[in-house]
């Protein structure tokens, strides 16, 4: 007597999970790779804006979180270009104005 299959193909099914699988890791490395390139460029730019003076209190301000920051931070480079601010400020007076420390650079 003849056979029939019934239902779809598993094998056609693990072969399509694996496909969509690749290619949401594929695009998801694009999108890392382009945002590091993002943070790349927004490092240089900041590098190019960072204060030439060698004043005795020279900090970044990150204006929405209300932190203080060391120049050399990390984090000076990660905010986004509209929230970053220099100073010459001691911390006393940032302080006095509501910034808080940087907890990775202080």
């Amino acid at each position: 007597m003849y056979y029939r299959q019934k239902g779809p193909n598993v094998l056609l099914i693990v072969v399509a999970l694996i496909v969509i699988i690749v290619a949401t890791v594929f695009q998801n490395y694009q999108k890392s790779v382009s945002a590091q390139e993002t943070a790349v460029k927004s490092w240089e730019s900041a590098e190019d804006s960072a204060p030439s003076t060698s004043a005795t209190f020279s900090y970044a301000l990150n204006t929405n979180t209300m932190k203080i920051h060391k120049p050399s931070c990390s984090s000076v480079f990660e905010m986004a270009d509209h929230n970053r601010q220099w100073t010459n400020k001691s911390i006393e007076e940032l302080e006095r104005e509501g910034y808080t420390k940087c907890q990775r650079c202080f």
